[in-house]
């Protein structure tokens, strides 16, 4: 199957509301803080980290997220637009994140524990789900930054397996390397850091194999501690996106309606059948 690439990634995160001139917005998107370039001093302790295993004991006690309110930002070659979106999850796989206009949905992104979805109101081929299961990832060609996985990684609540990372240290972080291998069969170096005074999760980073930076996701928190702002970047297809949560809410109960697998009439499933095609692949 031909490589999906840059507008394939375009389309999931971007929505592919760029192409649309409705909403023109003049503030940007902006990150949470700016990263301090300080001298990182590798760690190899013999047990976990006690920063990582106070992150983990915090992150157990989560087990789902809820925002009907968000202000979704997107940027693109100067072109601003802002929208509104709502998301819920639940661990460990069941996702759901829709971005409307006053036309509608938008985009339609979601996770269950078998398959994940991405749909497009105005993306050729317009109105059309792609999704596929879990287990077919590998086969779809998409990004690791673009699937719902990624996504709900961002939130900072999923719980890091101390035998899958090493350590490294500043004055302000304690960065967690991970070494992670794409759908699209590339390698790639996954760091999150952890602020040292909170013990939250601040930041994720990804890198090719080269040390070349990828994607950038920050974390900004409220002083209650709950995530308030995610702001996210793809430095390849120049987007940046971030989303504003008003009045989230954890560990309530979810309606497990809200992961299945959408009905739309028009549907794809990717790594089965044969792609149309159209502007959302090469």
């Amino acid at each position: 199957m031909k490589k999906t690439t840059s507008i394939l990634l375009l389309t999931i995160v971007a929505m592919g509301l760029l192409a649309w001139r409705g909403y023109v917005h003049n503030a940007a998107p902006c990150p949470v803080f700016q990263l301090k370039q300080r001298t990182e001093i590798e760690i190899l302790p013999v047990e976990v980290h006690p920063i990582l295993k106070i992150v983990n004991e915090k992150n157990e006690k989560i087990t789902s997220f809820i925002c009907t309110d968000i202000d979704v930002r997107i940027e693109r070659d100067g072109s601003r637009h802002k929208l509104d979106g709502s998301m819920l999850y639940e661990k460990d796989r069941n996702f759901r994140l829709k971005v409307s206009s006053f036309f509608g949905t938008e985009l339609d992104m979601g996770s269950n524990d078998e398959q994940f979805w991405v749909w497009s109101r105005r993306v050729d081929p317009k109105a059309t789900m792609f999704f596929a299961d879990h287990d077919n990832l590998y086969k779809t060609r998409l990004r690791t930054p673009f699937v719902p996985l990624w996504i709900m990684s961002a939130l900072g609540y999923r719980v890091m397996d101390p035998n899958e990372v090493s350590y490294r240290e500043t004055e302000e972080h304690l960065i967690i390397s991970r070494s992670v291998v794409s759908p699209t069969g590339q390698p790639l170096i996954k760091r999150a850091y952890i602020d040292k005074e909170t013990y939250r999760i601040v930041a994720y980073y990804l890198y090719d194999s080269d040390g070349t930076e990828i994607t950038v996701t920050q974390i900004g928190y409220s002083a209650d501690g709950m995530p308030r702002k995610i702001y996210m970047r793809w430095n390849e297809e120049n987007v940046v996106m971030d989303f504003v949560f008003n009045n989230p809410r954890v560990n309530e109960g979810v309606d497990s309606k809200n992961f299945k697998l959408p009905d739309y009439e028009n549907r794809v499933e990717m790594g089965k059948d044969d792609i149309p095609s159209a502007a959302l692949f090469n």
